[in-house]
């Protein structure tokens, strides 16, 4: 195990920032497959192992303290308490995510380019568990898209099912794909398996979104970003009848409609009425990634912004068919657009924004949920993909956001930050387009 990251100004790093697929600011299935066509606002993509070399990193199994009058949740952070990060695994390709299936010890980390690798006892297994380069459009250093995110089944202990959202080669169109654990080997996707969840037709490369998790309640939720070059140019944003520029929120354990989902029957326009019965949120811009938080049932959404601001939204679970401005407004100040005016009904502010200084693009993370660092439970994550402050905020019950800490002068600045992710154990992680992933510790640890 070793410890620590990039200190310091990143500004050497600001080039590959424009073009790696955050810098987002200015500048055949035979089961039935849903078809969304963006562009007209209505309903309307062979596995290729190969071994990589490997790469490891030892790393000892994350302490559990028990809590202690000073380190309750939500208590003040102690004078004297530092975090820092330790290096879990390098030598990847471009990381993008790290997550873990449920009461499993193993960390899967999705490289951009469209592998899947598996750290476990430490060590980088040199094969990938999935590996679909060929399928996944954008895996080059100047693109926005690739492989985006992966999410585990709540029962893929007994059914083996997991879930990718990537961007297809050659179209660039979403893909959100199922497959299945290999029966012989743990270690190994089926690729056999695949099924085709959906499909969604992309007009630009650029904003295409990436987070992809099951929720509390069971059911697939997915971000995706307005699919603007920029400015909205379709007004996806405020269209809840597109996909793009949401939050979606599908049930893969049911079928309906000659789909291989079905819509939850809370969704806001789940009779499709005024909106695609799959939107739960609208009004974002590229909602790269967000946090469900089962604690408080509470969802974070960090909004990647265009020319001004970066934002964070946080709402109940209770209050679907949120609209969240864009692109009537960046943050919470009116968008420089083609509207006339800048209406406010209806629109929810964020609860959090900061202005584009030596920032560019918002990459949320997670509320600490985990054992061994109880002083920072209940505490909300993020950084920027330009200027790699890890920083956090707890938001209260009363909707305001307090107790705003900036932790670079502990950790130092991550380069070029991707992700954020939770192990098993909801251990707190964060992944480096440099190829390495960190994970959350006290300093004494």
């Amino acid at each position: 195990m070793s410890r620590g990251c990039g200190r310091g100004p990143l500004q050497a790093h600001a080039l590959l920032a424009v073009v790696f697929g955050l810098w987002l600011a200015a500048c055949t299935s035979a089961e039935p497959v849903a078809d969304h066509d963006a562009a007209a606002a209505q309903r309307a993509g062979a596995d290729t192992p190969a071994p990589a070399p490997a790469d490891a990193s030892s790393v000892s199994p994350a302490p559990t303290p028990s809590l202690s009058p000073s380190s309750r949740p939500n208590a003040p952070l102690p004078d004297d308490f530092e975090l820092a990060l330790d290096v879990v695994a390098e030598g990847l390709k471009q990381p993008i995510f790290v997550t873990a299936a449920p009461d499993d010890p193993r960390l899967f980390v999705v490289e951009k380019g469209g592998r899947i690798r598996i750290v476990e006892d430490g060590k980088l297994k040199p094969r990938p568990f999935l590996n679909i380069r060929k399928k996944v459009r954008g895996s080059g250093p100047s693109s926005e898209q690739g492989m985006f995110a992966l999410a585990f089944h709540p029962e893929y202990a007994s059914n083996g099912r997991f879930f990718v959202h990537y961007t297809a080669s050659p179209s660039g169109n979403t893909r959100v794909e199922e497959y299945r654990v290999s029966k012989s080997d743990p270690d190994r996707a089926d690729s056999a398996t695949r099924r085709t969840i959906l499909r969604i037709e992309q007009p630009f490369r650029w904003h295409n979104g990436g987070m992809l998790t099951f929720g509390p309640d069971g059911m697939l939720w997915l971000g995706l970003g307005d699919g603007g070059v920029k400015n909205d140019p379709d007004d996806h944003g405020q269209n809840p009848r597109t996909l793009l520029g949401t939050i979606l929120r599908v049930d893969v354990n049911a079928r309906a409609d000659g789909k291989p989902y079905a819509i939850p029957a809370d969704n806001p326009f789940a009779d499709g009425e005024d909106g695609a019965p799959e939107v739960w949120a609208y009004g974002l811009r590229n909602p790269w990634r967000f946090d469900i938080d089962p604690r408080r049932q509470l969802l974070y959404i960090a909004d990647v912004g265009e020319y001004r601001y970066e934002e964070i939204n946080v709402v109940g679970l209770d209050e679907a068919g949120r609209n969240f401005g864009w692109a009537v407004r960046e943050g919470s100040e009116c968008f420089s657009g083609d509207r006339a005016g800048c209406p406010s009904k209806g629109l929810v502010d964020p609860d959090f924004e900061y202005l584009h200084d030596d920032s560019c693009a918002v990459v949320g993370g997670f509320v600490y949920r985990g054992r061994a660092i109880p002083e920072l439970r209940g505490r909300y994550f993020y950084t920027d993909f330009c200027n790699g402050r890890i920083r956090s905020f707890r938001y209260k019950a009363n909707g305001k956001v307090v107790e705003k800490r900036d932790w670079s002068t502990q950790v130092g600045q991550v380069a070029l930050p991707t992700s954020f992710g939770l192990d098993a154990n909801s251990e707190l992680y964060i992944t480096s387009a440099e190829g390495t992933v960190y994970r959350f510790v006290p300093a004494s640890g």
